[in-house]
């Protein structure tokens, strides 16, 4: 769609249909675009994974766009495609594909914004947004005066939109208030040390009267791709629901960014509130489960949730520098204000690495119940037993000093 619009655009715009340049950047764009979308993803991931910093990611992305924009711009114009002297009247190829990329990144961010507030679909919504932002690009590159002055201030209202929330949630973590309540969300399938080390430090550092954690359930993405029949359960392995794709799937979507094994809910939850007692949190840490909240609004509803219980009082979002992580952060900046307890990770310990057998990693009433499961027993650690091995000494005891880096 995006390359169909692009075509018609600039084939109007400077009367082009015949030329060779413009098919081709819009076949290449057609082909190329899906494989250019999954790695923009994987540059903007690295560079918040490497600094836990949302501008750091968005740069990275907007560097690499504008090169993909420059590139198309520039072989068109070379070819013959665009009128040069039109092109002068909004600054040249240089200062157009700026600007393209800065209402591009723009419209992505709004895109995905309103979806959150349950204003269309992410995709939809941003696939319309890109291809708003062709057609406009084309005007302001036909010759026209007006055309090219209201896109410049345009583009550069989205860019700032986009680029200048994140860098204002940067700031928020740096210049955050001690005091407070700390939100740690995420999928937690299962949780680990690392999770817990994080509360800790967010405690110790914010000096916060508690923290709440809350687990994913069902994520709208994904239940909107079972209502679509796009993905399903296929079976129960080790007490992991296990998705698969249908033949309905869209090839170009990742529906399983963080794997396709999720402990049910309600197991990640007792998981959760037994690895805080083990690690003796139970004064300091609530672990909410609240479906219809969830179900109704995500994450955006379990932070107006904690904001409605704890009026007048900071809220730190806790979060790591991995994709889970950074999701989180972004409907955080989406939901109100708040200071993000944003973390690099340098560590090895992850629940995908549990999921795959890893030892260690875990608390051990997590370890102990994860085992169960897979003998087909039921997952819940009592307390007794936790206590139990704790008195035998079987319990190592964790470094308070874990190595995780936080800037705040």
């Amino acid at each position: 769609m995006i390359a169909l619009f692009a075509l018609l655009s600039y084939g109007a715009g400077h009367n082009a249909w015949s030329s060779p340049w413009l098919w081709a950047a819009a076949l290449f764009v057609a082909l190329a675009l899906p494989r250019y979308s999954r790695f923009s993803n994987q540059v903007d991931e690295r560079f918040c994974r490497l600094t836990a910093w949302v501008t750091a990611g968005r740069g990275a992305r907007f560097a690499l766009q504008f090169a993909f924009n420059l590139a198309m711009l520039g072989a068109m114009a070379w070819g013959g495609a665009l009128d040069p002297d039109k092109l002068a009247i909004v600054g040249g190829v240089l200062a157009l594909a700026a600007l393209t990329t800065a209402a591009s990144q723009g419209a992505q961010y709004v895109g995905l914004l309103l979806a959150r507030y349950g204003v269309g679909e992410p995709m939809t919504n941003v696939q319309v947004g890109l291809s708003a932002n062709i057609v406009a690009t084309a005007l302001a590159s036909i010759g026209l005066a007006p055309a090219a002055e209201a896109y410049t201030v345009l583009a550069l209202a989205l860019g700032l939109l986009g680029f200048g929330s994140g860098l204002v949630s940067d700031l928020r973590g740096v210049l955050a208030p001690r005091g407070g309540v700390g939100l740690f969300f995420g999928t937690f399938n299962p949780v680990h040390r690392t999770h817990l080390a994080l509360i800790e430090r967010a405690i110790t550092e914010r000096r916060l009267a508690k923290v709440i954690v809350h687990p994913t359930l069902l994520t709208a993405g994904h239940r909107r791709a079972m209502e679509q029949g796009e993905i399903r359960i296929g079976r129960v392995e080790n007490g992991y629901e296990v998705f698969e794709k249908t033949p309905h799937a869209d090839p170009n979507v990742d529906y399983f960014p963080t794997g396709d094994r999720f402990l049910p809910p309600a197991t990640r939850r007792d998981l959760i509130q037994a690895a805080v007692r083990e690690r003796g949190l139970a004064g300091r840490v609530e672990v909410w489960f609240l479906p219809e909240v969830y179900a109704a609004r995500g994450f955006l509803g379990i932070y107006r949730e904690a904001r409605r219980r704890f009026p007048g009082q900071a809220l730190h979002v806790i979060h790591g520098s991995d994709w889970g992580g950074m999701q989180v952060r972004a409907i955080a900046d989406d939901s109100g204000w708040h200071y993000p307890f944003a973390v690099r990770r340098r560590d090895d310990v992850s629940a995908t690495a549990i999921r795959r057998g890893a030892k260690g990693l875990a608390p051990v009433c997590v370890e102990l119940a994860l085992e169960r499961l897979a003998n087909g027993e039921p997952a819940i650690v009592e307390p007794a037993v936790v206590t139990a091995r704790e008195t035998t000494g079987d319990i190592p005891q964790q470094d308070k000093q874990e190595k995780v880096h936080a800037h705040a």
